[in-house]
């Protein structure tokens, strides 16, 4: 399953961009950059304040080296591989060093302990320079104005005008951007990892994750690609009654699928979403919302639902004993399990087996579904926090992240070695396309020799289309299936207060618990349909409404941005 693991850790883009091409850093000057000085031990008490205060000249070029005599940083991230003990062993964090003067000390924690140790590291005495956040997947308590007026991360704001020119520029060329990498107040907490084409155009990745079908069992029955929600009835029962599936569609384990497909044919989404005026809307206080129960429960009733939902995590994934033995038809998939996947791994004996992607159903022929896994330009995070004894020097190096030239290192690796620059083009090598023992990784995926030879995911450009080359297209053209699906549903990144988020939290589990335990009922049966009213008296009376109302201020600051 490295194949799964490896797609399951990319971080993800869709939606708005403008491209924006910057020029490459390098061996250029600029009258305006002073010589960096200093660094960092790497452990700095949580107390300390910076010793830098915003130089009034702003600088216009990076220049190399970034640091003549070994400015050194200590960024914390989250980070494992199977073939390498730590990131400060991968090839391109060490080329990056040759190139930049400034070495960088990564202090690498595995995902499934990150929450824990991000807690106890705010806590610590001793904080490192950077923090990876993620896609908010680590937060601090109260958000990154929070953090700021804590006095734990910095204000980056106006250091990012004097000391990034390529970030900069690459904030000025997209409103969406730029909106995102503020804060409500209007202040900098973190500079983000920006999804990139391999030209260093800002281009956010279509969507990686979707509905997937088997198309040989179409093709054995004669059927077509369903598109309403009518035909996908027709083509469930056959799949039952012909194919002999056990669960003809999978379904997560709450009555949902990852990405709101079926819901979204509806209009609405099992959480908060985006109303056609424009305002924050609850799905299950919506009608939309119980019409997809009611479609569901007529399914269930029929056999076209897993009948174990409850106990299978089919929500974004479907189990491998379920999609590679015949026992389903379709489900929620990324793309990197599409195709003959299953026959691939071994899995299945089958190499006919072939799980496509598929556009989410709308109730009308012609429609196009309003909903999709929508992710951005912006991606992973990094705050600089109040220990860093040098933010001038680290921002360069972190700028410098910006150009394509960089860019080119932290994503290919060494060029002659991992890729070869055709047609002024990026192109792996025969090493990373067709593995060998050469290097000690025999069987080593070209995923995997990603995060061996080359940096991948962090701050910086990041191109998504790197993975055209390391993967087969008949999977990767998927992303382009599930992209062509709206957004309209789709709430922005939005950011409560700590006063909002401790409200809403109090509120918000209970209310949650409740949906999600009614939704299954009604799906499954279990719960008489004349009881819905009654359900959603429920959810009024433990204030609902005021959770949809903390969304839309949030909503309301974000659009002021």
């Amino acid at each position: 399953m490295k194949n799964m693991k490896n797609i399951l850790n990319m971080t993800l883009c869709a939606m708005l961009a403008a491209s924006a091409l910057v020029s490459c850093g390098g061996s250029g000057s600029s009258s305006s950059e002073t010589a960096s000085t200093g660094g960092n031990s790497g452990s700095n008490s949580n107390s300390s304040s910076t010793s830098d205060t915003v130089n009034s000249d702003v600088i216009d070029e990076i220049t190399l080296p970034i640091s003549e005599n070994g400015a050194s940083f200590n960024i914390w991230t989250v980070w494992s591989n199977n073939y390498i003990e730590s990131l400060n062993d991968n090839e391109a964090v060490q080329l990056m060093e040759e190139k930049t003067g400034v070495h960088i000390e990564y202090t690498c924690v595995p995902s499934d302990a990150a929450t824990e140790k991000f807690g106890l590291l705010l806590v610590s005495d001793s904080l490192p320079d950077a923090i990876y956040l993620g896609e908010d997947a680590l937060s601090y308590p109260g958000g990154g104005d929070k953090a700021i007026d804590d006095g734990t991360f910095i204000d980056l704001k106006d250091y990012v005008e004097t000391y990034m020119p390529n970030y900069r520029a690459y904030r000025n060329s997209d409103e969406l951007v730029s909106k995102m990498t503020l804060t409500d107040q209007g202040r900098m907490y973190y500079i983000p990892m920006l999804r990139s084409d391999s030209d260093a155009n800002l281009s956010p990745e279509p969507a990686w994750v979707g509905l997937t079908i088997r198309q040989d069992w179409l093709d054995d029955l004669g059927l077509k690609a369903p598109e309403t929600i009518a035909e996908w009835e027709t083509v469930l029962t056959a799949f039952k009654e012909e194919k002999g599936a056990e669960a003809p569609l999978m379904i997560g384990p709450t009555g949902t699928i990852f990405t709101e497909a079926f819901t979204s044919a509806y209009g609405v989404t099992s959480t908060f979403f985006l109303k056609e005026d424009g305002t924050v809307g609850y799905g299950p206080m919506e009608e939309g919302y119980r019409e997809w129960i009611e479609l569901y429960r007529d399914w269930y009733a029929k056999g076209l639902i897993d009948p174990n939902f409850i106990s299978n995590s089919a929500n974004m994934v479907i189990p491998t004993e379920y999609g590679a033995t015949g026992k389903t038809g379709a489900g929620s998939n990324i793309w990197g399990l599409t195709r003959h996947y299953y026959y691939e791994v071994g899995s299945s004996d089958d190499p006919d087996l072939d799980f496509v992607a598929i556009k989410a159903p709308t109730l009308n022929k012609g429609d196009t579904a309003q909903y999709k896994y929508v992710s951005y330009a912006v991606s992973n995070k990094y705050a600089v926090t109040s220990a860093c004894k040098d933010v001038p020097t680290l921002l360069k190096w972190m700028d410098y992240q910006y150009t394509r030239e960089g860019m080119l290192i932290n994503a290919y690796g060494t060029e002659g070695k991992t890729y070869t620059m055709e047609n002024d083009e990026p192109i792996y090598t025969d090493m990373m396309i067709h593995p060998s023992d050469d290097d000690g990784y025999l069987g080593v995926t070209s995923g995997d020799r990603l995060a061996v030879y080359a940096r991948g995911d962090g701050v910086g450009l990041v191109p998504w289309d790197r993975w055209d080359q390391a993967y087969a297209q008949d999977k990767r053209s998927g992303i382009y299936v599930w992209h062509a699906d709206g957004t309209d549903l789709a709430l922005p990144q939005i950011t409560m207060t700590e006063a909002e988020g401790n409200e809403y939290n109090m509120l918000f589990a209970q209310i949650q618990t409740l949906v999600q335990e009614k939704t299954v009922a009604y799906i499954m049966g279990t719960e008489s349909m004349d009881t819905y009213d009654n359900f959603l008296s429920t959810l009024s009376s433990m204030n609902v409404e005021r959770c949809i109302e903390i969304k839309q201020a949030a909503l309301d600051r974000y659009n002021a941005r």
